[in-house]
């Protein structure tokens, strides 16, 4: 869509999109939708594995304040996150070394960008978590 607003009078663009073209939404916007917006992002799986350990661990990560942090210093309110409580991104219920080497494949567009701030995020979240991160691997 970006690529082709110079053609047209107006368009609506998501801001994963906005950005990766080079726009800033905060200030190339008309108008920007918040966090209570319909159209969120959301983390789903495939049926019956919604208890997987690396499941577990990357609803636990996504919900951290420190992924909450990393979005508003990353994105200036571009991309907001609306996780209302958010945790220390650990959860004990989980055998974090047992995790290690482990992969979670996601899909997810585009690519490239959320594939860095995975990356970057993963730099300010708990230890015990980051032990599991850092030697994981998303497939994009």
């Amino acid at each position: 869509m970006p690529n082709v607003l110079q053609d047209e009078d107006y368009a609506v663009i998501n801001s994963n999109y906005a950005i990766s073209a080079g726009l800033d939404p905060m200030t190339d916007a008309l108008a920007m939708e918040d966090g209570t917006s319909a159209y969120v992002n959301v983390l789903v799986c495939k049926e019956g594995n919604e208890e997987e350990p690396k499941i577990k661990a990357l609803v636990a990560a996504l919900q951290s304040q420190q992924v909450k942090d990393f979005m508003t210093e990353s994105y200036g309110g571009a991309v907001v996150s609306v996780v209302e409580d958010p945790t220390d991104g650990y959860d004990p219920s989980i055998d974090y070394d047992a995790l290690n080497g482990e992969t979670v494949s996601c899909a997810a567009t585009p690519a490239a960008p959320i594939a860095r701030s995975w990356r970057s995020a993963s730099r300010s979240w708990p230890t015990r978590a980051l032990r599991w991160t850092s030697r994981s691997t998303m497939t994009m």
